[in-house]
């Protein structure tokens, strides 16, 4: 009777059963493990169905092999405060981290997630591994090389996790990856991980001929994407112009600026001419060049089907019948 009673009730540890102490319970109930775990009963339920525990409704308790690969379950994820501890950084670095994907976040139970033990350890690991040494006038600081480069952290770690850094060291004390010692001149020997092979928003202007205020007021309505990027030589953040969304918006639209490299002349007579014809601009504000759209030009104005749709525009005047293009200046240089 008494093994009946321990093997299939939960009970507190000292509570006396026909005469003896049961000093170690063989269930635990739900509630007991809600108050260990600091928990509500219902995320109980919840981390068991996770982990693969079933717990029946009849019996609201555990065994105590499940109650110990339910322990084991939980103590695989990390909270957002032992995370940031763990690794040594502030909020608003964490988030920068979590943006660029170095570390992320693993399923715990249904609508929540959590980082994994693993993965934290295994994003210091590369700064355990360094060697031990203090800040020299060659070795400096994680921060200071940050500051005199004008790099992010995010770049000078992602060169050390992939060994590119012979020089890196750690200094003494906690294995935060902000501890980190390195030489700055071989960081600056090194190319920006990620460089920009979007064109520069200086040149999509040049190529689109409006002015910049026009490809940021094309990128706020949507027409074009636009990011922030270190240039490869400066590393001063730079805006680029997604390519992708620069040949989408040279497919559906045409600028002034490019009627008038198409005609060889100012902007100011491709404006009169598509004033009298009536042809309205799609876009139009105040300090914003017109665009217009290019199905409505290529029909009214006989343009060819791949106009503007490169960033090469080789046109000629007879693309035009109306006479309206000048003739190209002649070459002197005879």
């Amino acid at each position: 009777m008494r093994d009946f009673i321990v093997n299939h009730y939960p009970l507190d540890p000292g509570r006396v059963i026909l005469g003896h102490a049961v000093h170690r319970p063989r269930r635990i109930s739900l509630s007991e493990a809600s108050r260990r775990l600091r928990i509500r009963q219902v995320r109980v339920r919840s981390l068991c169905a996770a982990a693969g525990i079933v717990v029946r409704e009849d019996r609201a308790s555990l065994g105590e092999g499940d109650f110990q690969d339910f322990l084991e379950y939980v103590g695989r994820f990390a909270t957002y405060k032992e995370t940031i501890s763990y690794i040594g950084c502030g909020p608003s670095l964490w988030l920068r981290l979590r943006e660029v994907c170095l570390i992320s976040q693993s399923k715990m139970e249904k609508g929540t997630r959590r980082f994994l033990w693993s993965d934290v350890r295994g994003f210091t690991k590369p700064t355990e591994d360094l060697p031990l040494s203090r800040e020299t006038a060659r070795l400096r600081s994680f921060w200071k090389t940050c500051s005199q480069l004008n790099c992010t952290v995010v770049d000078v770690y992602e060169m050390i996790q992939s060994g590119l850094v012979m020089t890196a060291a750690r200094s003494f004390g906690p294995t935060h990856f902000t501890a980190l010692l390195m030489d700055p001149k071989e960081i600056r020997d090194h190319p920006v991980p990620g460089t920009p092979r979007d064109p520069h928003l200086t040149e999509a202007a040049i190529k689109l001929r409006p002015d910049g205020y026009t490809i940021h007021y094309l990128a706020k309505h949507g027409f074009l994407k636009i990011r922030k990027l270190r240039h490869p030589s400066s590393r001063n953040m730079r805006w680029y112009v997604d390519r992708h969304s620069l040949e989408q918006f040279l497919a559906k639209h045409i600028t002034i600026g490019l009627l008038a490299k198409a005609l060889n002349t100012v902007a100011g007579l491709p404006v009169n001419h598509l004033n009298k014809m009536q042809i309205e601009p799609v876009i139009a504000a105040f300090r914003i060049s017109r665009i217009h759209d290019r199905d409505v030009v290529q029909a009214r104005l006989a343009v060819p089907s791949d106009f503007g749709a490169r960033f090469l525009w080789p046109l000629a005047s007879e693309f035009f019948s109306d006479g309206l293009a000048r003739k190209p200046p002649l070459d002197t240089r005879r």
